[in-house]
């Protein structure tokens, strides 16, 4: 009960002064709970104790709380691109904030060295009480993937069946909630297409990036990558540069292989990361390259751990089918490909990279 002498004021102050006092480090980070939710199941009456189980599903449980606070991250990145007008401002905390996406997947893949002491034949032993449980089961994993903007139609499927078939309840509706908002891809793409330069009656980056190739072509650069690649040069050969860089001049050229699933990014947004790649050193694109960088760092470590997924499986279970009914390593070892790379376009900048000499000061 307050003290009916002191002022409200001073009453508000006693009050926030009491909670303060009653928030501790194990309650605050509700340790009792999260430290007894370790059920062993081979510790069960009438079953033989299997010693890395313990192991198994905090490393797993860790997995879920580090894909919880990449989620988190995300969606906060989400909401300051998917907007019409991104202050300068924010870009500093959305590379920020990229960054410790990164250094969350190098913790992540860290933590496959450790479980990895796990022996093959104590995850035989272990096996069996998993049941149908798998990985694949992971929604917060899926969630992830779904609001980076993996898409649907280049995902790698098994049994013929779509991913959401293993989900139900809140966390189907949850899936489907995410695919229904903009990705983070979804807002990169817009932001880029609206890159201060881009436009024919202003800058006219696209028409100053075309000009530069044929100076570039003039000086013998299309016969010096042709004998680069191939060994030799004739006169009769079309320029390999002119052929390679057809899609970024020819919008039709650019949707056929957007459709074929070898670009991801709008036209007009792939143009706009082309401008900000070659003007990287412009303190206006600072932070937007340092953006971009970070964002195929992500994509990159995310192939990364798929990749240790699919080695450590291989290694305990060998070619087996995995306890989700998938083909095991087989199909972990699928879902390295490109298609899972959501920036794709970004990584690939560099093959139509023009030397600075011959592009244009801003």
């Amino acid at each position: 009960m307050s003290c009916p002498f002191l002022s409200s004021a001073q009453q508000e102050k006693t009050a926030i002064g009491e909670a303060h006092a009653k928030v501790t480090y194990p309650g605050q980070l509700q340790l009792a709970s999260l430290l007894n939710s370790q059920n062993l199941l081979t510790y069960q009456p009438g079953n033989t104790p299997v010693h890395d189980e313990h192991l198994f599903i905090v490393t797993h449980q860790a997995f879920e709380l580090w894909f919880k606070q990449i989620i988190f991250e995300l969606n906060s990145i989400r909401e300051i691109f998917d907007k019409k007008l991104v202050e300068d401002s924010a870009l500093p905390v959305a590379c920020e904030r990229l960054d410790r996406i990164t250094k969350i997947f190098n913790v992540l893949i860290a933590q496959f060295e450790v479980i990895s002491t796990m022996a093959p034949q104590e995850f035989g032993e272990l096996r069996p009480s998993l049941g149908d449980s798998s990985g694949y089961q992971s929604c917060q994993y899926r969630l992830l993937e779904v609001k980076l903007g993996v898409r649907d139609d280049l995902r790698i499927k098994y049994a013929d069946q779509s991913y959401q078939d293993s989900f139900e309840g809140t966390e189907l509706e949850s899936l489907k909630t995410s695919q229904k908002e903009s990705s983070l891809f979804d807002a990169i793409d817009q932001w880029l297409a609206r890159t201060p330069g881009l436009e024919v009656d202003g800058f006219n980056f696209i028409g100053k990036f075309k000009d530069a190739l044929e100076r570039m072509i003039e000086d013998g650069e299309d016969k010096k990558t042709e004998e680069l690649n191939t060994g030799y040069t004739t006169q009769e050969t079309p320029s390999p540069l002119r052929e390679r860089f057809d899609s970024v001049f020819n919008e039709t050229k650019h949707k056929e292989l957007v459709h074929k699933g070898s670009r991801r990014f709008s036209y007009k947004a792939f143009q706009g990361a082309l401008m900000i790649f070659h003007y990287r050193h412009e303190p206006q694109f600072h932070y937007p390259h340092l953006l971009l960088t970070s964002l195929i760092d992500i994509d990159q470590k995310m192939a990364q751990w798929r990749h240790y997924h699919a080695n450590m499986v291989q290694k305990m279970i060998g070619n087996l089918a995995g306890t989700g009914g998938s083909s095991g390593y087989m199909y972990l070892r699928s879902l390295c490909s490109d298609r899972y790379k959501v920036f794709l376009d970004l990584a690939n900048l560099s093959s139509y990279y023009i030397p600075m000499k011959y592009m244009p000061q801003l």
